[in-house]
């Protein structure tokens, strides 16, 4: 009977082993199941709605450097004010943010915000430059 007594001691570990293997396994996946939703959530964010807050941020930030250029009435005021110091840091603000941006964007969003610098940077040379003038835009070739 000894032996019978080991065999089914043996069965009992066996199953036992397998219950702690299944125990541990499921709280793993207890744990990755409450991570989850909080990744899902990150990743079914649709790119075209971050890509267009993106395009909007930076048209704002070139409508304020428009204003400042006094090229458009300050929407608070009404009254059309030049402010070249002011002008001149939103214009590298918008370069900044190309530069940390570069190769991260779309090809919407890095061709609209290269034509945003251009235009803003040659408003601000002909409102700066003594001839009153920005040089003529380069042609794609």
């Amino acid at each position: 009977m000894t032996k019978s007594n080991d065999r089914d001691n043996s069965i009992k570990r066996v199953d036992e082993d397998w219950k702690q293997q299944i125990a541990q396994e499921k709280a793993a996946a207890g744990a990755k199941d409450e991570a989850q939703p909080r990744q899902q959530a990150e990743e079914s964010r649709p790119e075209p709605v971050t890509s267009e807050l993106f395009l909007r941020f930076l048209s704002s930030l070139a409508a304020q450097a428009v204003s400042a250029l006094g090229e458009m009435p300050n929407p608070m005021t009404g009254a059309v004010e030049e402010n070249l110091d002011n002008a001149k840091y939103l214009i590298d603000t918008i370069g900044a943010i190309e530069e940390k941006t570069r190769g991260n964007l779309s090809q919407e969003e890095s061709r609209m915000l290269k034509e945003m610098l251009y235009t803003l940077r040659m408003k601000f040379v002909a409102k700066t430059s003594p001839g009153g003038t920005a040089p003529a835009p380069e042609k794609d070739g």
